[in-house]
């Protein structure tokens, strides 16, 4: 169902692990994370990427990719952990539906600059 609708959406109305992603930005999350001598060129590009975007959701999806990859800049690689636990910490809360569902795209993104962190590691 979720192809066919173009949604990211489990049983009971939540949004599974897909959503808010966006390939691309993904490949650029990975590369921004692993190779720190090319930071700014991924944050510029997937600017540009964002800025020419014309569907809604994936807008808004890179402009996060790319406030993501400024706080590294400014805070560090300790930045996405400590938003993750933090956002997780936000969902156990009471909130509308709506604000919950971005929460989880945006746990969802950060999630996959972790994944990069973790290779790095190893």
């Amino acid at each position: 169902m979720n192809e066919k609708c173009g949604t990211n959406r489990v049983a009971g109305g939540g949004v599974n692990d897909a959503a808010g992603r966006v390939d691309a930005y993904d490949a650029a999350a990975k590369t921004f994370m692993t190779s720190t001598d090319q930071r700014d060129a991924m944050i510029a590009d997937v600017t540009k990427s964002t800025a020419g975007e014309s569907d809604p959701e994936y807008k808004k999806s890179g402009e996060y990719y790319v406030k993501v990859m400024k706080k590294v800049l400014e805070k560090g690689e300790s930045y996405v952990t400590n938003e993750i636990a933090r956002l997780q910490r936000m969902l156990s809360g009471t909130m509308t539906a709506e604000k919950k569902d971005s929460m989880f795209r945006r746990k969802n993104i950060l999630g996959q600059f972790a994944k990069a962190m973790e290779k790095e590691e190893l």
